[in-house]
């Protein structure tokens, strides 16, 4: 993350890790399926006009997937405001069996065979991410990240003469002639 998108966002993502099952507790072969979700997601301060920071990966392998990103905005619905995305770098590992890669030609897309129980364990590890974590930020330790320390200005030593007294100023009442020569 941050060779690519640098200190700023690294600071402010969230590393984040979950594993759901992805079949009904009631279907035992179902049930060994499940689907580990790791990565980093960021704040919501830390959103974006546009998906470009939304990077997925299944298995390795990098892809673009609509129902994960509805996933992710379901998820931040009430944590930012329409229109903004958050940037997330997110690894799934799930069975191969439920993908179907053939969807596009450069097998950047994949369908899930599961489509539900994908979007619903994505979403449930990211809320939780976010409720667990305090979102509030210290406005002290915000103002000091952001200022610039400056070293004082060392003061220059004023010379001292006893032999120069300056001259009294006149009063503003009286009458000011110029001196007689």
């Amino acid at each position: 993350i941050y060779a690519v998108y640098g200190r700023e966002l690294l600071d402010k993502m969230l590393p984040l890790q979950g594993e759901i099952a992805l079949g009904e507790e009631d279907d035992p072969e179902a049930a060994n399926k499940k689907i580990c979700v790791r990565g980093f997601i960021s704040r919501p301060q830390m959103t974006r006009a546009n998906r470009t920071y939304q990077n997925f990966f299944i298995n390795g392998r990098y892809i673009r997937s609509a129902l994960l990103e509805k996933a992710l905005d379901e998820a931040y619905k009430d944590f930012i405001v329409p229109g903004q995305f958050p940037a997330v770098v997110l690894h799934l590992d799930m069975d191969p069996d439920a993908l179907d890669v053939n969807v596009h030609p450069t097998k950047m897309e994949v369908r899930f065979m599961q489509e539900d129980a994908t979007r619903r364990a994505l979403y449930e590890v990211v809320l939780d991410c976010l409720r667990g974590t305090n979102l509030i930020i210290r406005v002290g330790s915000f103002y000091k990240e952001e200022k610039k320390m400056v070293p004082p200005k060392a003061e220059q030593p004023k010379a001292v003469f006893d032999f120069y007294k300056p001259a009294a100023k006149p009063s503003p009442w009286q009458k000011n002639d110029p001196p007689k020569r």
